[in-house]
């Protein structure tokens, strides 16, 4: 008989009658899911020895009622000779909402057979694949070299080295670091990168210049090899008295000789060159110009023009402790002209350079003033105070009661070696006695202030009765004193020698 076909709600019924009697079948019908995804293939190694073994695990995602089959294709799948080469297990896990399908395929004592292209696919369906590379190697091996040079130069004061070796083996081995010999210490400024073979240095400092060596090991398979890579650490030029200095100024004296000095450190050993610009004669301060000399032994030969005779250039290298300095000197045989030396350390990778005001002056010690000054009163006395040029460029007097005196009472003059200022004190009384201050200063810097004291001395001298009296006499009042009688008729005279014990 043919069957009767009833649906109902998600269930399917089939009705037979068979020889008068009634048959019912129910099914409920079960729709596959197609959705499938995510495959991927993991594995315990790519490259392998020869008789190794070889473990790969393809995963596939699909959902509820979702199944795939997973097969592999490889060199061997269908060996004949070694059929027991491999094995294949399958199996499913059912979580929610993802089902993941496990394809495993071990491969035992792998030979060069097994080597190349494995892939996973679902049965009859390239569209859902992955694939991975099996390399394979005879016996193990070890090679290393430098990634890109050998030698590494930097700047001290850079602040990250990375040193690393190009290394071509299988197994992967062990490294160890030593530098000059001495197994490297890991702290802060070390860093040391096992995986790439890689050694990274923070803060390049001039210490850490030497030889540093990759030593690469397999104990299993004994092999090992070694790298050394040298490591040169320049260092730019310090010249040392630049933190001395403290912007000083320092006068020397007219027609001296004088030598200047600079001491410099670096890697490799600075060289110095030397140069020179005059001050400009019009300026109350030396101003750098930008119109330097540069002086060399070859300017020695010859007289420049607008500059101080020099004697000697000199340098010479200086071991101190694990330090090497080098020393220059510069010997001006005489001193006649103000301006600013400048001394230049030089090497290949920076420079430095220390500017030296080199003011001349006729004055001793910045500034000078007669400390006492005695006057016969009823004269004109001058008080005279000067100051060293270029440091100076201000001069006052005050009065012993401490008061400014008038520039109207002064006299000034400026000479290419200092800066003078005279007081003129008329008809000078026993009222002007008393200690003068004179004061010198830089505009530009009124802290730096210097003062000298100049006691003026009154001495009464005065007639009685045609007698000449002088009181309180001095070692200054000695020599010849001449006395003239004049009247209408003519003139006589007479001489006294005074000696003063």
């Amino acid at each position: 008989m043919r069957p009767s076909y009833q649906f109902y709600s998600s269930m399917l019924q089939c009705i037979a009658e068979v020889n008068g009697k009634i048959h019912r079948s129910l099914y409920l019908p079960q729709r596959l899911e197609i959705k499938r995804g995510n495959i991927s293939i993991r594995y315990n190694q790519k490259r392998l020895l020869m008789g190794d073994t070889l473990f790969l695990q393809c995963v596939a995602e699909t959902t509820f009622n979702g199944r795939i089959k997973l097969d592999w294709v490889f060199n061997r799948q269908d060996s004949k000779t070694t059929p027991r080469c491999c094995e294949v297990k399958r199996n499913l896990y059912q979580g929610s909402p993802v089902y993941k399908s496990y394809s495993n395929l071990t491969i035992w004592n792998i030979t060069m057979e097994d080597k190349g292209l494995y892939i996973c696919q679902e049965n009859n369906n390239t569209a859902l694949q992955a694939n991975i590379t099996i390399t394979v190697y005879k016996k193990s091996f070890l090679n290393v070299r430098c990634k890109r040079r050998c030698i590494y130069e930097v700047t001290a004061g850079q602040r990250m080295l990375k040193i690393g070796v190009r290394v071509d083996a299988f197994p992967r081995p062990n490294v160890t670091w030593f530098k000059d010999g001495k197994p490297l210490p890991v702290n802060h400024t070390f860093q040391l990168d096992t995986l790439n073979y890689r050694l990274k240095i923070l803060e390049v400092n001039v210490k850490y210049a030497g030889n540093y060596t990759f030593a690469l090991s397999n104990t299993k398979h004994g092999l090992y090899k070694n790298i050394t890579v040298q490591l040169i650490v320049n260092e730019k030029p310090k010249i040392y008295e630049k933190d001395t200095d403290l912007k000083t100024n320092n006068a020397v004296f007219l027609g001296s000789e004088n030598t200047l000095r600079c001491t410099a450190s670096g890697l490799p050993s600075p060289s110095f060159m030397w140069a020179w610009e005059p001050c400009s004669q019009t300026d109350e301060f030396c101003r750098e110009r930008g119109k330097r000399i540069y002086l060399s032994k070859e300017t020695l030969k010859s007289d420049l023009p607008l500059s101080n005779r020099i004697l000697s250039i000199e340098e010479m290298v200086l071991t101190h402790g694990e330090k090497t300095k080098t020393l220059s000197s510069l010997t001006i045989l005489t001193s006649n002209i103000s301006g600013i030396y400048y001394c230049i350390a030089v090497n290949k990778v920076g420079i430095d350079e220390r500017s030296i005001q080199f003011f001349v002056s006729d004055v001793a010690d910045f500034m000078e003033a007669e400390p006492l000054v005695s006057m016969i009163e009823g004269y004109d006395a001058r008080l005279q105070c000067k100051a060293a040029k270029y440091i100076y460029n201000q001069l006052a007097w005050f009065s012993p009661l401490g008061e400014k005196i008038p520039v109207i009472d002064t006299e000034s003059f400026r000479s290419n070696y200092s800066i003078s200022l005279t007081l003129v004190i008329k008809n000078v009384t026993q009222q002007d006695k008393g200690q003068y201050k004179c004061k010198a200063w830089a505009q530009k810097n009124i802290t730096n202030m210097m003062q000298l004291n100049t006691q003026l001395f009154i001495r009464g001298i005065f007639f009685e009765n045609n007698t000449l009296i002088i009181e309180r006499a001095k070692k200054e009042d000695e020599g010849l004193y001449l006395c003239k009688a004049t009247n209408e008729l003519g003139e006589v005279h007479t001489t006294a020698l005074i000696t003063v014990e």
